[in-house]
């Protein structure tokens, strides 16, 4: 089977064909996936994939750079573990930003070679979460408001305090319904969404695009007009994703002046206990994270929390009221945008998506 990424030989090719790929013979069928993320701009991307095949590849990995100047990398990374499972993706890195991407056009089989890599790139790259309530339903909004249509033939949620990271489809629908019924259906399940397949009409009622995007840091470009995908999903989820994390730079403390971050949540329950509880349950299935419980969750949850990989700390007091819970998070002297994220990211996952506002000491 042919794949796009076996024809980006340099670094106009990686710019341009992905523009014209549906029209070429062989890749029709192929969806072009990115994967986005966040990188520490202290790190270089050569070496931070040095540092991850030495440690868990050796030569079953292999990287080459299509460009390399003071303002962008691209590199083609290659993972052949035997003669069935091999891939190839490409990673384009913009030094001024916090945010690359990755893209592939291999399927769903040997993408997730790519998925295994890009997890252990952790704690020098992350990958980026797109929360329903901050990124999802926003472009939806934003595409609905400069006319068009949409509709979805599949959805995923996410309902609060599950356990399963894997989400089966809740709702299948094999021609598509409005999206605006899809948003009605979340709401009334108090629940999110996980991923979903999105098909963009014009006022005529033509397709003229589709995609899939998931909370987990994927967009995806099935069919139709690629400009559309670029310019309404790709570069609005970049804009609004930076925004977040930029919200997250410099919240360390210094001296005692403390940057505290806060997510409010809308209750489920009118109990605060089981808020408290499912909150500390969630919390303590973190294998990621080293926890020193201080207070145990009666009136209030307390903790100190390091990131056991990156080596971050922060503290977390998690309180709850008859109709909203709140979470404060308090960065310590070593406390990184990257560990920061992926935290509240986690939280937002597993628990549930909360309203973050952001505090200067």
């Amino acid at each position: 089977m042919e794949y796009l990424v076996n024809h980006i030989k340099n670094r106009q090719d990686f710019l341009e064909l992905p523009k014209i790929y549906k029209t070429i013979a062989g890749l029709k069928g192929n969806e072009l996936s990115y994967y986005l993320l966040f990188i520490n701009k202290d790190n270089d991307l050569k070496d931070v994939l040095d540092s991850i095949c030495e440690k868990y590849y050796g030569g079953e990995v292999s990287f080459k750079e299509l460009s390399e100047t003071e303002k962008e990398a691209v590199i083609v990374i290659e993972i052949k573990l035997d003669e069935e499972r091999f891939a190839k993706g490409i990673f384009y890195w913009e030094k001024e930003s916090n945010l690359l991407y990755m893209i592939t056009d291999f399927g769903k089989k040997k993408r997730k070679l790519l998925e295994s890599f890009l997890y252990k790139m952790y704690p020098l790259v992350e990958i980026v979460s797109l929360p329903s309530q901050q990124v999802i339903i926003p472009l939806i909004n934003g595409i609905l408001s400069e006319g068009y249509k949409i509709t979805s033939s599949m959805v995923s949620e996410k309902k609060w305090w599950e356990k399963e990271e894997k989400i089966k489809s809740s709702l299948e629908y094999p021609t598509g319904i409005p999206i605006e019924d899809v948003l009605a259906v979340i709401k009334k399940n108090n629940a999110f969404i996980n991923s979903l397949y999105l098909n963009i009409l014009n006022q005529q009622g033509l397709r003229i695009c589709k995609l899939f995007i998931s909370r987990k840091g994927t967009l995806r470009f099935i069919d139709g007009s690629f400009d559309f995908f670029y310019e309404s999903i790709f570069n609005k989820s970049l804009q609004i994703i930076t925004n977040s994390y930029d919200s997250l730079k410099n919240r360390q403390q210094i001296k005692d002046k403390i940057k505290p971050i806060v997510v409010n949540f809308t209750n489920l329950s009118k109990e605060p206990k089981t808020m408290i509880k499912e909150f500390t349950h969630v919390l303590r299935d973190n294998r990621e994270i080293s926890l020193m419980t201080h207070h145990n969750g009666n009136p209030f949850f307390f903790a100190d929390v390091s990131d056991i990989k990156e080596g971050s700390f922060f503290s977390v007091m998690f309180e709850s009221q008859s109709t909203e819970s709140r979470l404060t998070i308090l960065p310590q002297e070593v406390s990184s945008q990257i560990a920061l994220s992926k935290f509240i990211h986690y939280i937002f996952n597993r628990f549930g998506e909360g309203e973050l506002v952001f505090k200067d000491g």
